[in-house]
């Protein structure tokens, strides 16, 4: 997509900040480079863009130029220094929590006394008391005041053969994005999606020990599918991106469905990080369209975490047994009934 003088101007100059999602894919006018030779540098404003662009976590060399007239038209000349930086950029958060993840699979092994039977954990790892000591999601645990099984479980995994499929997705999707939009945003998505993720399957799956970093992943696909959205318009070949994207969310939601695979928290991981791109994520064009997305992105994300803690502590049976017990509940709350009946009515239809 190629930008004129005017939108240049915009980007670069006294118009809007810009962010760091989609700069470095944009393609510029040739004009305006084959003219900009002849043009004036403005230091301070080139400066003070620079700054600005660097709040926003890209760190790139930016030049604006002054025309003949004197006013201002914006050049990006970071495309090759920010693609270089993304390159030097070495992606610690993932790396951390990749051989962070291995290390302690292989102490939860060794912890165990060795494998556990084939027959009960075929993934090739330790028994589920070992994880179960060691962190794991285990909901009657959490309702007893151990609540940072909300988190744990993302460091833990059940055996080689998961962990191997999980570095891999981990490694493909997390390691890209965050060279793009940098570690701190990912640290959090990674997070939160871990939480949400672990959140639901609590919810649904109320008798399971669950591990795994799967959740946190797939809050990576929701991070990919908020990106597109907020920068539809600077994406190259969108529609063909969208495709690609649901075609890769589908597969892994049915790969899901295997018997030993935990989807709550996938589906849980998924939403919360569609949310949270939409509160951590900057557009190119930012204006009233992204400051709606990120009060959006911020009430959607309050009302999942909130419903699902409600639901949770209130030991309502998600099952749809219930519902009369539910219904009463409901009823001296008003906003309890807005927000667990949703959680019901997705599982009564299913």
């Amino acid at each position: 997509m190629g930008h004129s003088d005017v939108e240049m101007a915009n980007m670069a100059g006294e118009g809007t900040p810009p962010g760091s999602a989609r700069f470095h894919r944009a393609k510029h006018n040739p004009e305006f480079f084959q003219s900009k030779d002849r043009l004036r540098v403005d230091e301070k404003k080139s400066q003070k863009f620079r700054k600005r662009m660097q709040g926003e976590g890209t760190k790139v060399q930016a030049r604006l130029f002054k025309n003949e007239e004197g006013r201002t038209i914006g050049y990006y000349g970071g495309i090759e220094e920010e693609e270089q930086e993304q390159k030097r950029h070495f992606p610690f958060v993932t790396a951390t929590f990749s051989i962070g993840q291995t290390a302690i699979l292989i102490y939860s092994i060794v912890m165990n006394g060795g494998f556990a039977d084939p027959m009960v954990n075929p993934m090739i790892g330790p028994n589920s008391s070992t994880l179960t000591i060691l962190g794991a999601n285990v909901p009657a645990l959490i309702k007893e005041g151990e609540f940072w099984r909300f988190t744990t479980p993302i460091a833990l995994h059940a055996g080689i053969i998961h962990l191997g499929f999980n570095l891999l997705s981990q490694l493909r999707a997390a390691v890209p994005l965050e060279k793009e939009f940098g570690w701190w945003r990912i640290l959090i998505v990674y997070m939160i999606g871990g939480i949400g993720g672990n959140l639901a399957s609590a919810i649904f799956t109320p008798t399971s020990v669950s591990v795994g970093a799967s959740s946190s992943l797939f809050a990576m696909l929701g991070l990919q599918l908020a990106d597109l959205i907020i920068n539809w318009a600077d994406t190259d070949r969108p529609v063909r991106a969208l495709i690609i994207l649901v075609i890769t969310i589908i597969i892994s939601l049915a790969l899901g469905l295997l018997p030993i695979v935990d989807n709550y928290s996938h589906i849980g991981g998924f939403i919360v990080g569609v949310f949270s791109g939409f509160i951590f994520l900057k557009s190119t064009r930012f204006g009233h369209c992204q400051k709606f997305l990120v009060v959006l992105g911020s009430f959607l994300l309050l009302v999942y975490m909130t419903a699902g803690f409600f639901v949770f502590y209130q030991d309502i049976d998600t099952s749809g047994r219930r519902d009369e017990q539910l219904a009463q509940r409901c009823t001296h709350n008003v906003c309890a009934l807005a927000l667990t009946c949703i959680y019901v009515s997705g599982k009564s239809g299913d």
